[in-house]
């Protein structure tokens, strides 16, 4: 190969070289004499030059000859000097221009590995005549071995060859590359009306879709994240124990998982903590409230739209929650709510692990993890034909079971306390703690809420207490609906009254459904004993002994 340094040989015998020394100082070239003699082979002295450097010649018809066998440049001298050095400049020119090439080439080169994509270049015929570094990669083969190739060194690519011998272009086909999928972009390079080659760029589909996550990573998942994990759980009570543990478990499997649990009980918290143990942890977490998306806009929000797919569609289409999830978790929070048309196509998805946007007819696959949730019982709305049962076993392949603050009572603490906590740090008030008849309170509650209204029966004490301590003052109106203090009895209510005895015959029902003149009579008819009173009427002795405080101005007559 001919080291292109621009020094110019002048070949020939003493007569035929004389005085060139000249050219070298007029001209400002590197130019080197090459003596020949009688006993010397020409074609030695050539090669032995080429070798050294010299990359261009200039000599009489045999020295011509000689490089035009060995493929080494050069120009016959004339007799003229003149004409010699004209053709010394020409040839310095040729040089130039050489280097200017090499130095584009080495550029573009630069730029083609420079990019993700896998890019060959071809000429007209499908021959290789460049390629990029992670073409190198794909085929495992250098360069220099891959140039001079034909295209059919890639795997099914008949119909891409044909494309460039015909100078036509092609998007978005996919062929087989051993076990990779790969997708093919072909753009002919037109000079004028002919076609002279062709540049195709291809990539491994599972990058390609890695890339795309990536980026949607860095565009959208803000706000798409799990923010909560098992240790931020707080309990105390052995069924909550049992609980994490089984989700814990559940957690390493990609397995989908329905969440069973009255409203409130923290299903999305287990969800969250289910995604941060798991495989899919450094992927999206995106949370779905079924029953809060409008039935005219849950299948766009689903599963996305394409262009032009309705009236006022987003220009280039939008992508689904599904789509939003795709390498991480995406969480179905009462599913049950989702109309039943929709059902068949959520069935759908989850078993092709792949979406097609509302007015499109392309296939997007997806990995995702399903967790959905519901406070219904599914099994009872599929007997009434309200929920698919073959959605229902898709999406029940592990069931996790939370139980009801009622049925853990021992939780109730020090959830109170992590609650009051972070409202008195939040709302900047200096409270340590609840009083004993404050807790004694918030542990015989009936949380129809459960958590939730744990946390919003705190959050309210906290606001509305003055001292250090949260007393049971600041729970009072949570004892049953407003405005019913010294409201008449009604006729039944009377006879109620009436009849009672003492607690012998007839259940008390609960203090929520009861008047303030049934409260008075029950407290009446066990001689004002408040632990007597307190017992029938369900409420810890605190609590009555404020009722009845509050009702001695309306009723002091009878107190």
């Amino acid at each position: 190969m001919l080291n292109h340094s621009g020094e110019i040989g002048i070949v020939g015998y003493t007569n035929i070289i004389y005085g060139y020394d000249i050219l070298k100082e007029m001209l400002g070239i590197k130019l080197r004499k090459i003596f020949l003699e009688d006993n010397v082979s020409v074609e030695d002295k050539i090669k032995e030059m080429a070798e050294s450097g010299v990359s261009y010649f200039v000599g009489d018809t045999v020295s011509n000859r000689v490089c035009s066998e060995l493929g080494y440049p050069s120009v016959l001298i004339e007799s003229s000097p003149d004409s010699v050095k004209q053709i010394i400049e020409q040839a310095q020119t040729v040089i130039e221009a050489h280097k200017r090439f090499l130095e584009k080439q080495k550029q573009y080169i630069a730029l083609m590995d420079y990019v993700h994509e896998n890019v060959i270049a071809t000429d007209n015929r499908g021959i290789i005549i460049a390629c990029n570094r992670r073409v190198e990669e794909l085929l495992e083969i250098p360069a220099e071995k891959i140039t001079g190739k034909s295209l059919t060194i890639l795997e099914n690519t008949a119909d891409i060859l044909d494309a460039v011998k015909k100078g036509e272009a092609k998007t978005e086909v996919i062929r087989s590359f051993g076990k990779t999928k790969i997708v093919y972009n072909t753009m002919p390079i037109m000079v004028g009306s002919k076609n002279t080659g062709s540049v195709i760029v291809f990539w491994d589909i599972s990058k390609l879709q890695d890339y795309e996550h990536n980026i949607r990573s860095k565009l959208m998942y803000k706000g798409f994240r799990a923010k909560y994990y098992f240790r931020d759980i707080v309990y105390q009570s052995k069924t909550m124990e049992k609980c994490i543990r089984t989700a814990e478990k559940y957690s390493a499997y990609d397995s989908s998982i329905l969440i069973e649990g009255s409203s409130g009980v923290g299903k999305e918290l287990f969800a969250q903590s289910i995604h941060n143990a798991g495989p899919r942890c450094n992927g999206p977490f995106v949370a779905v409230n079924c029953a809060a998306l409008a039935k005219s806009i849950i299948e766009s929000e689903l599963f996305g739209y394409a262009e032009g797919a309705f009236t006022g569609s987003k220009k280039g289409g939008r992508q689904g929650m599904f789509e939003l999830a795709h390498g991480g978790t995406i969480f179905l929070d009462e599913i049950s709510e989702l109309p039943i048309e929709v059902q068949g196509q959520l069935l759908r998805v989850l078993q092709e692990r792949e979406v097609i946007r509302l007015g499109d007819n392309k296939v997007t696959p997806l990995d995702i993890r399903i967790i959905s949730a519901t406070n219904r019982d599914l099994r009872a709305m599929t007997r009434m034909g309200s929920f698919r049962s073959d959605l229902l076993y898709r999406i029940n392949t592990l069931t996790l079971q939370i139980p009801p603050l009622n049925r853990r009572r021992d939780d109730i603490v020090p959830l109170a306390n992590f609650f009051l906590a972070n409202y008195a740090r939040r709302y900047k008030k200096k409270i340590s703690g609840f009083t004993m008849p404050a807790l004694d309170y918030l542990v015989s509650y009936d949380y129809q809420g459960s958590i939730r209204e744990l946390r919003g029966l705190v959050e309210r004490a906290v606001i509305l207490s003055e001292g250090s301590m949260v007393d049971t003052d600041v729970f009072i109106l949570e004892e049953e609906p407003s405005g019913s203090f010294g409201i008449p009895c009604t006729e039944a209510e009377a006879s109620t009254i009436q009849n009672y005895d003492g607690g012998q015959k007839n259940t008390i029902p609960g203090l929520r459904e009861l008047t303030d003149r049934y409260i008075l009579h029950v407290y009446e008819a066990e001689n004002h004993s408040l632990a007597k009173a307190s017992r029938v009427l369900q409420v810890n002795r605190t609590t009555l002994w404020r009722r009845l405080k509050q009702m001695q101005a309306f009723f002091c007559c009878i107190i």
